[in-house]
């Protein structure tokens, strides 16, 4: 994992130097980041390792019909997810933490300092608090993070460096970002040994939570690597919202757009970023509504979700043949109530990514179809 993840770091260190754009804060940025990457990949390391010899059985814990809830980014993926993981009788839901720290040891050790930490007062805590205030602050419109919460799993792949979210944020450049965009593009031993080391960490998360519970998960980014996640999890339910194109295309643009390197970047390097970032969401649009196509899939639309959440929940449960118990429903139903009158303050147009509506449908005209949106 260290290995081959230094490796494309490496790679897009070169493409930037290539650049002629590389300054000094960008570069000092850049050496920070993979700093903290290395230091937790080898942490994580160390820490299987230390798995291996104390909890080897966790290794053959069972992931059985997990469900994963997908879309294109702001599509209602957080939403419904975050819903449905207030059943905790029924489901196990992944926290930011658990993505990027993935081994039981970890989970021990973390179970114990946690005490200490309460039992003194929290100084740890209050200062992860200040960290996630202002780390993520420049994402609160975008998509509200904290690394407490149930979150989808793209630690796990930010950890095996091979997240299709890097390349824009870290390395803004066509190549790489068009690279990284599908995992298939390392080689079958590196999609191989990523989704070896997904899998792990699922196991490692129901090892120690899972109690005979169901695995619920969700991702935007998992158009990238379909193939090694169904080959990690081949009996895995899925869920997929569907938003107006117009809506998530823009959106996807949007997210992947925001990172705070991009400032170093020639006009002409961000017209051909937006076009790329452009096909990549086009791309990951059309590998959801082909996964939705698929006998088994639940298709729920962003509007159906948005107008009630808490139908579209018992709707869902109905589908997987799960029963959504007394208290979970109380659970949810109070959690739809206070969200019914959040709105999102970002706001974005097409034009601001060299795309127009009329493009958007003449490239997505089938999925269009297939959803019932009108153009």
């Amino acid at each position: 994992m260290i290995i081959s993840g230094t490796k494309r770091w490496a790679e897009g260190m070169s493409r930037w130097a290539r650049s002629g754009n590389l300054d000094l804060l960008t570069a000092i940025l850049l050496a920070a980041t993979y700093l903290i990457w290395f230091g937790i990949a080898l942490f994580v390391t160390f820490t299987r390792m230390v798995d291996a010899f104390l909890f080897s059985e966790f290794r053959r814990e069972p992931i059985e019909r997990p469900v994963f809830i997908v879309a294109s980014p702001r599509s209602g993926t957080t939403l419904l997810h975050r819903l449905m993981a207030l059943d905790h009788e029924t489901f196990v839901a992944p926290r930011l933490y658990e993505t990027l720290f993935s081994s039981v040891t970890f989970g021990v050790w973390l179970e114990g300092f946690s005490k200490i930490d309460r039992a003194i007062g929290r100084p740890v805590g209050r200062l992860i608090d200040w960290w996630e205030s202002t780390y993520f602050r420049g994402w609160e419109d975008i998509h509200r993070v904290s690394l407490s919460s149930h979150e989808e799993s793209e630690g796990y792949w930010v950890m095996t460096m091979t997240s299709p979210a890097m390349a824009p944020i870290f390395f803004p450049f066509p190549d790489i970002i068009e690279k990284w965009s599908d995992i298939r593009n390392f080689g079958e031993e590196t999609e191989a040994h990523a989704a070896a080391f997904y899998k792990e960490g699922l196991q490692a998360l129901m090892y120690q939570r899972g109690h005979c519970r169901t695995l619920l998960n969700k991702t935007v980014l998992s158009a990238s690597r379909l193939h090694a996640v169904r080959s990690a999890l081949p009996d895995a339910r899925f869920i997929v919202l569907a938003r107006h194109p117009y809506e998530a295309i823009v959106s996807m643009c949007s997210m992947l757009s925001t990172p705070f390197l991009h400032r170093s970047e020639s006009e002409e390097t961000k017209r051909e970023n937006h076009r790329v970032i452009y096909e990549m969401a086009l791309t990951f649009y059309r590998t959801f509504a082909a996964l939705a196509r698929e006998p088994g899939s639940y298709v729920l639309r962003f509007d159906d979700l948005v107008a009630a959440p808490y139908d579209s929940v018992e709707r869902i449960y109905e589908h997987l043949g799960m029963r959504l118990h007394d208290k979970a429903a109380a659970r949810i139903r109070k959690a739809c109530e206070e969200s019914r009158h959040w709105e999102s303050a970002h706001e974005y147009a097409p034009e601001d990514f060299g795309v127009t509506h009329a493009r958007i449908h003449e490239d997505l005209r089938a999925e269009f179809e297939q959803f019932g949106f009108e153009p």
